[in-house]
């Protein structure tokens, strides 16, 4: 009888692996809406009970209506910056493969050059600056055609994110009571972990990437009160460059003052100054606090390192799951010590 019950154990078992091989194959094109839609609903859930608090409805049509203002507030905008990013993203590389050439040798910076500094051979300096601009531009525009390449397949995923969402957010709570019910631990790792994923994608979502996104709206606003050229192409690079330990927002924002300056504009180079100081410098120190008041702390370098890889790995969306990734498997190994290693959690004592 022992023989014959782990025949049917061993029997059930590879049926059910290559039946999981199977639904993962037939899953896998579309594991980045899914990710996508698991990580919105965890953020937008506070907002989905409150709809449902509110409007005293089901929670079927309070997930609609919360899927309807994330299209409206999010979506909608996002989409129309990004085709103003990668239109002023062509405009400045065909700009700047021409000043490699040496096609552009005039304007503004040749009049302030000729007329303050004559004694530098300003041919010579456009030539090289042109060089060196070019090979950066192109290095940029590369990596910009790649994030926002295959537009049709990102529509397509945003589309199915979006219904994916609406039933993450209408049946979350049987979705992870299900999931949690697979995992072989007891009731209180079980919570504790799905607290700790909640908790680590709303620290890097909130608490990293939503503050990058207001310092680059900030700057984009900057850039194009003062006449910084192309200023939304620079405003999505400040969003990148908020991610970056330390200097963060100066990356991007100081070579434009420094641009403003060189071509005479001094007063709007001392305006984007105070004005990337005051207002796009301090929103880290001012909003981070109040945005995440409690969570997973992820090293900025960290976060930096998971956008760059999370671009390569998943498109546009691996801004958003790439860090997820990281800060799921920071939560993890906060709780690791305590079910595998046997140590007791402080909170549990108190």
């Amino acid at each position: 009888m022992e023989d014959i019950r782990g025949f049917e154990i061993k029997f059930f078992s590879f049926g059910l692996a290559v039946i999981a091989l199977v639904v993962g194959a037939i899953f896998l094109p579309y594991l980045s809406p899914l990710l996508m839609a698991a990580t919105f609903a965890i953020v937008f859930e506070p907002l989905h009970r409150k709809i449902m608090s509110i409007f005293r409805i089901g929670t079927g049509l309070s997930a609609f209506l919360t899927v309807a203002g994330i299209i409206i507030i999010v979506l909608v905008p996002l989409s129309l910056f990004a085709i103003r990013v990668v239109a002023e993203g062509f405009n400045l590389y065909t700009v700047v493969a021409d000043l490699g050439k040496g096609v552009i040798v005039s304007g503004q910076v040749a009049e302030f050059i000729h007329t303050k500094l004559p004694f530098i051979d300003f041919g010579m300096v456009m030539a090289n600056a042109g060089a060196f601009l070019s090979r950066i531009v192109d290095w940029l525009f590369s990596n910009i055609v790649t994030v926002f390449s295959g537009l049709t397949v990102f529509f397509a995923n945003t589309f199915i994110a979006l219904i994916a969402l609406y039933y993450f957010l209408k049946d979350g709570k049987r979705i992870r009571a299900g999931l949690l019910n697979l995992m072989p631990l007891s009731e209180h790792y079980k919570n504790e972990i799905a607290e700790k994923l909640v908790l680590a994608v709303n620290s890097v979502v909130r608490g990293s990437l939503v503050v990058a996104l207001i310092q680059g709206v900030m700057a984009t606003i900057g850039f194009f009160a003062f006449g910084i050229p192309s200023a939304a192409f620079w405003g999505a690079l400040t969003v990148v460059a908020a991610l970056v330990p330390v200097v963060g927002t100066m990356i991007i924002v100081l070579p434009a003052v420094v641009y403003l300056a060189i071509i005479g504009n001094f007063f709007p180079a001392l305006g984007l100054a105070v004005w990337g100081i005051i207002i796009v410098g301090l929103i880290d120190n001012f909003t981070r606090p109040q945005i995440l008041k409690r969570g997973v702390n992820i090293h900025p370098l960290a976060v930096l390192l998971s956008v760059l890889g999370g671009l390569k790995l998943f498109g546009p969306v691996g801004f958003i799951l790439g860090p997820v990734a990281v800060s799921l498997l920071f939560a993890l190994l906060e709780i690791y010590p305590h079910i595998v290693l046997g140590k007791q959690n402080h909170s549990e004592n108190r």
